[in-house]
């Protein structure tokens, strides 16, 4: 009975062996990325980096961003053929799912979730989902079909999380920043003003 536990427990390991190291590979390059945000964007001097938010932003890189991309992926891949051929049936498809479901529906998860990490309330999540969301997933159409149809057409099943995340250390950065930028746009605060008054 204990030879076919360990058996078990020796395949789940296994099996689970490439979202266990792309969910690390995640999480340290979302990590650099926010550290890239504090001091580069925004001015921040070393001795004064916020660790505790890169320690939070890397978290839900590890818990959240690496398992989804890499379920995503193999269900992709599952479905659909690798062709290791840049504009072929296949990997459009991967990149018009990726982009028409997977974006906008991962996108607002990530943002309530990073948010929530921090211990923001829910008014201030639905906020900043209403202020950021749209120029987020807008910006997001700018940069990633290309890189997706580089990873699905050209790279390795097996590295595909890798390379998106490699890739996404400045798209981590430009997150990280947007996400944490306090500043609202003027109609914002002229209604907020008006509502005091």
């Amino acid at each position: 009975m204990k030879f076919f536990r360990f058996q078990s427990t020796t395949k789940f390991i296994e099996k689970n062996k490439h979202l266990r190291t792309h969910s690390i590979q995640t999480g340290l390059l979302m990590g650099a990325g926010d550290c890239i945000a504090q001091t580069i964007v925004e001015k921040t001097d070393y001795n004064q980096i916020d660790g505790r938010r890169t320690a939070r932003y890397a978290f839900v890189g590890l818990v959240f961003v690496g398992p989804a991309l890499t379920t995503w992926y193999t269900f992709l891949n599952r479905k659909l053929p690798q062709s290791r051929r840049l504009f072929s049936a296949g990997a459009l498809m991967k990149v018009a799912l990726d982009q028409l479901v997977f974006a906008p529906l991962f996108l607002p998860i990530w943002m309530a979730t990073v948010n929530f990490m921090e211990g923001k309330s829910l008014a201030h999540i639905k906020n900043e989902l209403n202020l950021k969301y749209t120029d987020i997933l807008l910006t997001n159409y700018t940069v990633w079909p290309t890189v997706q149809m580089l990873n699905f057409g050209l790279v390795p099943i097996k590295f595909q999380v890798m390379f998106t995340q490699t890739i996404g250390v400045l798209w981590n950065t430009y997150l990280s920043h947007k996400v944490h930028d306090q500043k609202q746009p003027a109609i914002h605060q002229e209604t907020d003003k008006t509502s005091v008054n």
